[in-house]
């Protein structure tokens, strides 16, 4: 069961080319904070296309390189993402542990979303309902809104489909 995945658009393709100028800007200026976030932000649109095994490389090689927290928990975040779209369950668990343990409370509560769907979709409704609630009680307590009715939604599907 495919649960809440991303589908292509063609706002993916343009996100991807776009994406992919800034990085040549980065190589040519020499910007390697840049570059990183350029090829994470390239993996996602990678994985959401459907080259994931791309993604996956991609990913995996910033996510080892870098020596920027930031870049190195999205890296791990789109790696785990990407290995869960291809069903590589658990070693996608592994880099969403990896995730979780580099990021901070607005991170977390990302990463537990994402990792609280892979759950689901491997049947494992009753660690994904912990994992969601523990992602929706940060998003409470930051206030973001918009993510706390992502979860909400999330936890709602979650309830349907187990029903």
């Amino acid at each position: 069961m495919e649960y809440q995945r991303d589908h292509f658009s063609i706002c993916h393709l343009k996100g991807f080319f776009y994406r992919c100028g800034i990085w040549l800007l980065a190589v040519v200026q020499k910007k390697q904070l840049l570059k990183e976030w350029q090829e994470i932000k390239i993996a996602d649109h990678l994985r959401a296309m459907g080259a994931r095994n791309t993604a996956i490389r991609l990913s995996s090689c910033v996510a080892t390189k870098t020596e920027n927290r930031r870049n190195q928990f999205w890296a791990y975040q789109v790696h785990a993402t990407s290995l869960q779209y291809v069903y590589r369950y658990p070693e996608s668990e592994k880099h969403f542990q990896k995730a979780l343990q580099l990021a901070d409370e607005l991170e977390r509560s990302f990463a537990l979303q994402h990792y609280g769907k892979s759950l689901v979709e491997q049947h494992r409704h009753i660690e994904a309902k912990a994992v969601l609630k523990e992602a929706l009680e940060i998003r409470r307590k930051l206030k973001q809104s918009k993510l706390v009715q992502s979860t909400e939604i999330a936890l709602a599907h979650l309830k349907s489909s187990t029903a």
